[in-house]
């Protein structure tokens, strides 16, 4: 068929959100409080697959994932060397921010 395919008028152009203001304000809300009516149910369901193989583990956890977000993880990472010692990255940083400022001035030469 011609005329298919391709670009079209209606496609996001690069950069460009189908959904740049979000889901609506309420409904977030509304969700997280639909799913904290299953608190209890979800709870117990943990407690029980703690005997059984854990079929309803996954429908619990996303049930408290709704209700009360994810747990947060931290994680920290050190720079090493070529040697694999621990490298302070504070010289660097101070170097960067000195290249920065120098920059800054730096005015190109007129042609």
């Amino acid at each position: 068929m011609a005329g298919r395919g391709g670009k079209r008028s209606t496609s996001w152009k690069p950069g460009q959100s189908g959904n740049p203001k979000g889901p609506p304000k309420g409904l977030t809300d509304d969700i997280r409080q639909a799913a904290r009516q299953y608190t209890p149910e979800a709870l117990a369901a943990l407690a029980k697959a703690l005997d059984s193989k854990g079929e309803r583990v996954h429908a619990a956890s996303v049930l408290l994932d709704r209700a009360y977000g994810k747990p947060t993880q931290t994680q920290q990472t050190q720079q090493l060397d070529r040697d694999g010692n621990p490298t302070d990255p504070v010289p660097a940083v101070v170097a960067l921010i000195d290249l920065t400022d120098a920059l800054a001035g730096w005015k190109a030469p007129e042609k």
